[in-house]
């Protein structure tokens, strides 16, 4: 009876110490996508069409920054408002990421990714019609739909992708960057060349298009697949909060957040106070993206093919500690050096959502660690750009944040050494039906 048990549990994808002399015990089934030809080419869709997702997902959010003045100028926003309107994104993706749950239990995976893909569309659409009211709905509209394909995507990729859930994070987590970039870069342009910012605004719109056209097909295999999964996820909220590997992964994801908000938004700031002319200032904002586009892609899929992943919180620490060292010492002379580091630093968001996927058993616990990860890791991360910005205030240097920074690093480097453990989140709650899988 053991042997046979040990083997056909092996069969379905059972790994760890899962037989003793008083049975079974932390069983884990591993849910795989299946490698037969039909298999690869439905792999291939779902891959191209999850990229094309990923690019509509940092656009909206970025087009806005470079023609902040022009907005405010033509509809009368005071500061207060605009504050409000950068600091959107990421409260909306905290608090909206909380209810991705109960949406997912009303729609089949596939429409929730699609449902949130037309919000992203209709909401690019709409903002630039009308005043700052419009403005203001519309940017809501548009970042609940990207956080709730900031929670989902990692679920699909973890049914979708099992075994290969790095290299599809890394490259999805790329598409995203450049999306990012993209809408950083080009938006001004736009504006000059359709005359004004409410149509360089709505033009983004056609890529979330894209990328919808793009899921329709692809989310009818990956509903039908989520019909097959016969197992539940038995955490809770509850059960995350004591489980230690779900904790750690939820402070890196966090920590990791926060730092990304200061540099990206302080940086520039940083250097100019140091006396670098503010277009090299800005331009050290692009060295940073572009560093960390291929280590985005690269890193995930090397660390998941590894025993443990402890190795990924110090690919994030040391280049992040070497920058700020720097940029203490010889701010300006080496403002490229420290800068690349910085960006291969940003490895840390889609290492921690490559551990969303490698850390669970089944792709509805993906979904609930997602969704905690996610949820409090943005609101965590939120205030740290205000916090950095009234300490350099108060001390008249930014001296003492670079300090802080580097003291940040010491919980973050234990966080990801706890969340790249070889451990499984809740190993004994979830156990699927033996008829996987989720494709």
């Amino acid at each position: 009876m053991r042997g046979w048990a040990g083997g056909n549990l092996r069969g379905l994808g059972w790994r760890g110490p899962a037989l003793s002399s008083g049975g079974i015990t932390n069983v884990t089934v591993d849910q795989r996508t299946p490698t037969t030809a039909r298999g690869r080419r439905g792999s291939w869709g779902l891959a191209a069409a999850i990229l094309l997702v990923a690019l509509s997902m940092r656009l909206p959010v970025t087009a806005v920054g470079p023609v902040l003045d022009e907005i405010r100028a033509d509809l009368g926003i005071d500061a207060g408002l605009a504050g409000v309107l950068t600091s959107a994104p990421v409260i909306v993706f905290g608090i909206a990421s909380a209810f991705v749950p109960w949406l997912r239990r009303r729609l089949s995976l596939g429409s929730a990714i699609g449902a949130a893909m037309a919000l992203v569309v209709v909401g690019t659409l709409v903002r630039p019609v009308g005043g700052a009211a419009v403005l203001l709905a519309g940017t809501v509209v548009v970042m609940v739909g990207i956080a709730i394909v900031n929670v989902l995507l990692p679920v699909v990729v973890r049914a979708g992708f099992g075994g290969r859930e790095g290299w599809m994070t890394g490259a999805y987590v790329s598409s995203l960057q450049l999306g990012a970039a993209a809408g950083a870069g080009l938006t001004v342009p736009l504006a000059a060349a359709t005359g004004g910012w409410p149509v360089a605004l709505a033009v983004w719109a056609a890529v979330g298009v894209v990328g919808l056209a793009a899921w329709l097909p692809a989310s009818r295999s990956v509903s039908a697949g989520a019909r097959r999964e016969r197992g539940t996820s038995a955490l809770t909220w509850r059960t995350l909060r004591r489980d230690r590997v779900a904790v750690a992964l939820t402070a890196f994801f966090a920590l990791q957040s926060m730092v990304a908000y200061i540099v990206m938004g302080w940086l520039p700031t940083m250097l100019r106070a140091e006396g670098m002319a503010a277009d090299e200032a800005g331009a050290m904002v692009g060295v940073v993206t572009v560093v960390s586009i291929p280590v985005s892609l690269l890193v995930p899929g090397w660390l998941a093919g590894r025993p443990h992943q402890r190795l990924g919180a110090w690919v994030v620490v040391v280049p992040w500690a070497l920058a700020y060292v720097g940029l203490l010492v010889e701010p300006v002379g080496l403002a490229w050096l420290w800068s690349a580091l910085l960006g291969v630093g940003f490895a840390g968001f889609p290492i921690s959502l490559a551990l969303i996927g490698l850390r669970t058993a089944t792709p509805a616990d993906t979904m609930q660690v997602s969704t905690m990860a996610q949820s409090i890791g943005y609101l965590v991360g939120l205030p740290g750009p205000l916090l950095v910005g009234v300490l350099a205030d108060a001390t008249g240097s930014w001296n003492l944040p670079l300090v802080v920074l580097l003291v940040l690093l010491v919980p973050l480097a234990v966080a990801g050494h706890l969340a790249g453990s070889d451990r499984l989140i809740g190993a004994t709650a979830s156990i699927p039906g033996p008829d996987v899988p989720v494709s």
